[in-house]
């Protein structure tokens, strides 16, 4: 799914939104570690930005924890997407 990813950034945004609309989370892990695999070395872009937008959602709806929304960070920056970091105080109310 990565090498999809990075061919279609959009695909990925469609499936975290999906995944978010069918309230599975329990794939969102593994789908966020894709994503950020197709992401390394992309500069950052709109598409990117509509994924961070996302994840800010799901953690302040307390559908994914702040941990999950770090280590998605924590690949994009391994990966070496630049600077996607979610800051803290966007997500600091989230459970």
């Amino acid at each position: 799914m990565a090498e999809l990813y990075r061919s279609d950034p959009a695909l990925a945004l469609e499936v975290i939104q999906g995944i978010e609309a069918d309230s599975d989370h329990a794939e969102l892990p593994s789908v966020l570690q894709q994503v950020a695999q197709a992401l390394g070395g992309m500069e950052s872009s709109p598409i990117i930005e509509s994924l961070r937008g996302e994840l800010v959602a799901l953690c302040a709806g307390g559908a994914v924890s702040r941990e999950v929304v770090q280590a998605f960070d924590a690949l994009l920056a391994q990966d070496g997407v630049g600077d996607c970091r979610i800051a803290d105080t966007t997500i600091a109310h989230a459970p």
